[in-house]
């Protein structure tokens, strides 16, 4: 991967990425209410209806240009599914709230199905993707063609899905823990070459992944850090996002291996604190950032 490209390159490809996102959420936007008119009750009595109606929704998602994270869960009496994707954030335009602006951060929404009872929702989740983090994923992996492909687009958001369903099961376990130790705490969250290194907000409830990091320049913390976040199973994972997305529909007990996560966010996110004084292995940018205090 290329480490650093021009910054305002970065940029224009970050808004051209951003506004893909939204053109393929308007698609599937519009398929979904034209199928939703034609049968506007959900066939998932059975196992075999809920599986239809999830393929039904993953063919809709696909045909319309969005890159899903997803996230499956089942038990005896209880089904669970969701899809996780990014979509530009916007914020109000002027001080009379007349109108929506977009801005350079990408927002999560979740589209998810249960049974029983049998439940179809979409909605924006507290999950932020800063400009900041998009820029370095692109940066890192050398996308410097505008505008941007297909094929870009999908290694960006194949970069960050898995992040996104670490990002969502946080929620579960920042729970059980004080806001000011979780506000505190530097949370990592592995992805498919580096790691997102993301914060908690209590006031307002926000989880942002606030930059991206190459394991090819990472440190032997570091390193020694993803060696105990990848012990941890997707599905693992997936039963307590389930849990954060639909409350009490499935519920996951707390146990040693959110314990684990817990105790590896506290002993090595100090360190990547500590340390930035190295060069080469963390960009500028996060550094002033941490000075700061942000």
């Amino acid at each position: 991967m290329t480490r650093h490209i021009d910054a305002s390159l970065a940029k224009g490809i970050r808004r051209a990425y951003l506004e893909s996102l939204d053109s393929a959420l308007g698609r599937f936007s519009q398929q979904r209410r034209k199928e939703l008119q034609r049968n506007p009750n959900l066939q998932v009595k059975t196992s075999k209806g809920f599986d239809k109606e999830v393929e039904k929704l993953r063919r809709n998602i696909e045909a319309s240009g969005m890159i899903q994270s997803e996230i499956s869960v089942s038990t005896k009496h209880k089904r669970f599914w969701a899809s996780l994707f990014l979509r530009r954030e916007t914020e109000q335009s002027s001080s009379d709230g007349k109108g929506m602006s977009p801005t350079g951060h990408a927002r999560t929404t979740v589209l998810a199905l249960t049974s029983p009872p049998a439940r179809e929702w979409m909605r924006p989740m507290s999950i932020k993707v800063t400009a900041h983090a998009i820029d370095r994923v692109i940066q890192r992996m050398g996308i410097v063609d505008a505008p941007i492909s297909p094929e870009d687009i999908k290694a960006v958001n194949a970069e960050v899905a898995q992040s996104l369903i670490w990002a969502a099961a946080s929620f579960f376990i920042l729970g059980k823990i004080p806001p000011a130790e979780a506000d505190a705490l530097t949370l990592i969250f592995p992805s498919q070459h580096g790691f997102f290194i993301g914060k908690f907000s209590a006031n307002p409830i926000e989880l942002s992944l606030v930059t991206y990091v190459n394991r090819d320049t990472s440190w032997e913390e570091q390193k020694e850090a993803f060696r105990v976040l990848d012990l941890v199973s997707d599905s693992q994972l997936g039963f307590w996002a389930s849990d954060v997305i639909a409350r009490h529909h499935i519920v996951p007990e707390h146990s040693d291996s959110d314990d684990l996560i817990y105790h590896c966010w506290r002993d090595y996110g100090w360190r990547i604190r500590e340390k930035l004084d190295r060069p080469g292995q963390l960009d500028h940018a996060w550094t002033s950032r941490i000075q700061q205090g942000v």
